[in-house]
């Protein structure tokens, strides 16, 4: 059981395993109380699903990236600091979701995951052109 900082692999890899299941559920819970088919659907089905491919590609990546490869987690963390960037306003102009969607797909071996990842990508477009007709991001 190697170290990855202050926790093993094995512990970062359970408690992303927990965060791919306890965020959303959070993000379910909020979507419960806001009103209108819009935001909740937003938040239910667009952002909470989100969540579940990030975190099951931490712990994915946790295991497969070396403690001392700090170019492959620097990447990483660029990846997700992008994403994270659009969320939170247009600074990136492409879609925050399939940036890392696309970037999480390459950067693992994982087939299932990547599996995961296409059809999470194949929402978001829906969402995107169908629901708000956005061809720009």
């Amino acid at each position: 059981m190697t170290g990855v900082g202050w926790m093993s692999r094995d512990g970062l890899r359970r408690a992303c395993a927990v965060a791919a299941v306890a965020v959303p559920m959070a993000i379910a819970a909020g979507a419960l109380a806001v009103d209108g088919r819009d935001a909740w659907m937003f938040l239910l089905l667009y952002i909470a699903p989100f969540f579940i491919a990030f975190f099951t590609w931490a712990g994915i990546r946790v295991g497969e990236v070396d403690g001392t490869s700090a170019g492959a987690w620097a990447v990483d963390a660029l990846a997700v600091v992008l994403a994270g960037v659009r969320l939170g306003g247009a600074l990136v102009p492409a879609s925050g979701h399939m940036l890392f969607f696309a970037y999480s797909a390459l950067a693992t071996r994982s087939v299932p995951y990547r599996l995961l990842v296409v059809a999470l990508a194949a929402e978001t477009t829906w969402f995107k052109l169908v629901l708000w007709g956005d061809f720009a991001s």
